[in-house]
């Protein structure tokens, strides 16, 4: 084996070597995290709570702003604006631009040919 190929064969086993430890820290890591999950979060304890409410706060919707630019922040508005968005978003009707492309489309077959 030349002396290149050999130092390319050395380069590609420290790769493999360097991917398998970057590898084995990522599990340690995760494994890490998970028992401190374990341990300290599984209890119905501080952690838990703090982490649930956290979690809640987040993911809360605190204000919406409808089509016409209106801002909701009380619960009942906020359910309005979200139902009349998705009412409309869902409600059968025909598009306009859909309209358009219907009507651009010309007619392959007639009730004679039938």
């Amino acid at each position: 084996m030349p002396k290149t190929e050999a130092v390319l064969q050395q380069l590609r086993q420290l790769r493999t070597e360097v991917e398998e430890l970057e590898n084995n820290e990522e599990k340690y890591w995760k494994q890490r995290s998970r028992a401190d999950w374990l341990k300290d979060g599984d209890k119905n304890t501080n952690f838990f709570h703090k982490k649930a409410s956290a979690r809640r706060r987040r993911n809360m919707l605190r204000k919406l702003r409808d089509e016409e630019d209106r801002m909701y922040t009380r619960k009942e508005a906020l359910f309005k604006c979200f139902t009349d968005y998705f009412t409309s978003m869902f409600t059968a009707g025909v598009a306009p631009a859909a309209t358009l492309v219907v009507d651009s489309i010309k007619c392959s077959f007639y009730a004679e040919d039938n």
